[in-house]
């Protein structure tokens, strides 16, 4: 049963990890290939990503697909980040707290194709403009526009996904992004752990593709194959102990920080309070006793 969660938990991280490994790249290259961002500034993007993480609903692998999606209508990295805050609300106004990639994509082209053609595109999702901000709109230049649109959507949904955050959802929501953040770090060891064996899998079949002998195809093979299992030994230790690592601390934020909100929530009395908190620091303690 242990193996079978430690395998589920490890398919579902490394699927996190590749989200947001997905999210950054996609952010990096196309703001350098489009716009010529620095690095400094795609660092800005990231960061602003991860502050609008803490306080609304959205994450920020999340966030970084529709501010990378906002730069394939060659916005620059300081008009990208005008537009996001804007760009959560409306989103989470559309689809709910709970939205993929995908929706975050769509979104954010009904946002590029206002600034490049007109409040039409607004319309659709329901974002209304008085006569006078239809006219300016028209006439408006590309700047003023991407100006006037960040005033329209403040003035249709502004502060909404920091508002969803203090509702039951939102503050479920929140919980999983943070959860999920711990996730993605054990993601990453255990992908760091599988791309040496991939590789070396990789020069195996190469390898033995290309020997002029059958005897040249098993020693290649037989030499590949010890290789890749060593590494593949030493990166099952590192992301076991990161695993370990990641249920402590998973048990410590709902120890130490969900039970508090439940008691504001529900108004629980301190002793049904703090028989609760001892009963998950003994499954903490039993847990870690199991598995040391």
């Amino acid at each position: 049963a242990l193996g079978g969660a430690i395998a589920a938990a490890s398919a579902i991280s490394v699927k996190n990890f590749i989200q947001q490994e997905r999210a950054i790249e996609r952010l990096t290259h196309l703001t350098k290939q489009i716009t010529g961002a620095t690095n400094e500034q795609i660092i800005a993007l990231k960061k602003q990503a991860e502050a609008l993480q803490k306080v609304g609903v959205v994450g920020d692998d999340v966030t970084m697909i529709g501010q990378s999606q906002l730069a394939t209508f060659a916005l620059t990295t300081e008009q990208i980040q005008k537009l996001t805050p804007s760009l959560l609300d409306m989103a989470v106004a559309t689809n709910g707290v709970n939205f993929s990639q995908e929706q975050m994509i769509t979104t954010a082209n009904a946002l590029g194709r206002a600034i490049d053609g007109g409040y039409g595109a607004l319309t659709r999702y329901g974002i209304s403009l008085t006569d006078a901000q239809k006219e300016m709109y028209q006439t408006a230049n590309r700047m003023e526009r991407i100006n006037m649109l960040a005033e329209i959507l403040e003035g249709n949904f502004g502060g909404l996904n920091e508002a969803m955050a203090n509702t039951t959802e939102g503050a479920l929501k929140q919980f999983r992004n943070s959860i999920g953040d711990l996730s993605e770090k054990l993601g990453e060891a255990i992908v760091l752990m599988g791309t040496p064996m991939l590789n070396r899998l990789n020069q195996l079949v190469t390898g033995v593709n290309n020997a002029s002998s059958e005897i040249n195809k098993l020693a290649l093979a037989s030499t590949t194959v010890s290789y890749t299992f060593l590494e593949m030994g030493q990166g099952i230790a590192v992301a076991f102990q990161s695993f370990i690592s990641l249920i402590t601390r998973m048990i410590n934020t709902i120890t130490f920080g969900l039970i508090p909100s439940l008691k504001e929530a529900t108004e629980w009395n301190e002793e049904v309070l703090y028989q609760t908190i001892l009963g998950f620091s003994d499954l903490r303690d039993e847990y870690w006793e199991t598995i040391k």
